[in-house]
């Protein structure tokens, strides 16, 4: 995981510690959160499918088993594909164990400011929720449209474009 972080930052030099940590997350737990309600995570697909036009689609990983899925070039035809592969990427269950041993590796890889870092996990590990939205700069800066999904199912989708 400390190679993809170093990879992330070098394409993304403008990540802030809340995209790291929405990696480290993503590439822990997958796609769920978006699964709770599938007629919201298709509602969203399509919007973002609609901003998506001249981009391509590509694979990027997250870890060993997770992927982003970027969604450019898909069509609407293409939606009850992508949502089946999120509905299967989200069976994987995650573990807070695991994900807390990540965060403890973002800590001492030094990428961010310490103190920086520390008041941001500090606040962060107080939240309902550890789901987490890409930062503002981050938004602006690369316009992130993508799904998480396990490999192989971001494979099979590449194949059928």
């Amino acid at each position: 995981m400390k190679e993809i972080l170093k990879d992330h930052l070098k394409k993304y030099p403008q990540m802030q510690i809340q995209d790291a940590v929405k990696l480290l997350f993503q590439s822990e737990y997958g796609p769920g959160h978006l699964l709770r309600n599938t007629d919201y995570a298709r509602k969203l697909l399509v919007e973002e499918i609609e901003l998506t036009k001249d981009d391509e689609p590509a694979i990027e990983k997250i870890s060993d088993q997770y992927v982003r899925f970027y969604l450019g070039n898909l069509t609407l035809d293409d939606i009850d594909d992508v949502l089946g592969a999120m509905i299967e990427s989200a069976q994987i269950q995650g573990s807070k164990e695991n994900f807390m041993k990540k965060l403890s590796d973002l800590k001492e890889m030094n990428l961010f400011d310490g103190d920086e870092l520390d008041e941001y996990l500090n606040e962060y590990l107080k939240r309902d929720s550890l789901m987490v939205s890409h930062s503002d700069v981050y938004r602006a800066c690369y316009q992130p449209h993508y799904r998480v999904l396990l490999k192989e199912c971001a494979e099979k989708l590449m194949l059928k474009k």
